[in-house]
């Protein structure tokens, strides 16, 4: 599989980074939760590389959206989420930065993915299309960003996303949490790409019981399963959608 890293001009251009640029031939390999077989592929920036005044921990984030396919791909799907949750107990030695790394636990060296992530990514690219990953939040500090406070980041926010989806141009959204598909209503995303609205994909069961307990074989306990069925039901939306 291929990762590309095709709108990393319009996070450099909106950030304003001071003499700072994403490039993939950058990223450093840092351990990620604690535990040294997993590994993030992340770029460590100083707070202050950054013009936006903000509060918070002493570990922020940036999300750094990724493309992946087989090299060439006729749709595009992007997965929409919500924000590049960064915690201090996962980066351990690293203080006082900013941890710029792919959405929802995609890996470009190879981490072990979520089970139903994975899925997705191999049923993408083995049918010939791409999936893009990127969040609507594209910086993280531990506070609510979201906020009247925060006018200028909501601001920034929805122009880097409005960009990017002009830029790539996807054929079906997946707003997946609640963020995401506030975003695609109120910005009327959905009157340009075709919307597939469901829980965070990341989260579990007992948070998505409702979408889920019809399957046969449901268990609210986390199990492989469980995981194979949220990637079935989402390639059935998937297949629903292409057909409208």
């Amino acid at each position: 599989m291929i990762f590309e890293f095709p709108t990393i001009d319009i996070l450099n251009k909106e950030f304003n980074l001071k003499d700072k640029s994403f490039e993939k031939e950058d990223l450093e390999i840092f351990s990620y939760q604690g535990a040294d077989e997993l590994k993030d592929s992340c770029l460590l920036l100083d707070k202050t590389d950054i013009n936006l005044n903000l509060n918070g921990n002493d570990l922020w984030g940036i999300d750094l959206p990724v493309r992946i396919s087989n090299g060439k791909f006729n749709k595009t799907i992007v997965l929409l989420g919500q924000d590049p949750l960064r915690k201090s107990e996962d980066y351990p030695d690293i203080k006082n930065k900013i941890v710029v790394s792919l959405p929802f636990a995609v890996n470009y060296n190879g981490r072990k993915l979520r089970e139903e992530t994975k899925k997705l990514i191999e049923y993408i690219c083995d049918r010939g299309d791409s999936i893009y990953f990127t969040d609507i939040f594209k910086i993280y500090t531990g506070e609510n960003l979201n906020n009247k406070d925060y006018k200028e980041v909501k601001e920034l926010n929805v122009s880097i996303i409005k960009q990017e989806l002009e830029m790539i141009k996807p054929d079906i959204i997946i707003a997946s949490g609640n963020i995401a598909k506030e975003f695609v209503d109120k910005e009327d995303i959905s009157k340009k790409y075709k919307i597939i609205r469901i829980p965070h994909y990341t989260t579990g069961p007992r948070n998505t019981k409702r979408y889920f307990e019809e399957l046969k074989g449901f268990s609210k306990e986390p199990n492989k399963e469980f995981y194979v069925k949220k990637f079935e039901y989402l390639k059935e939306q998937i297949e629903k959608e292409e057909l409208l």
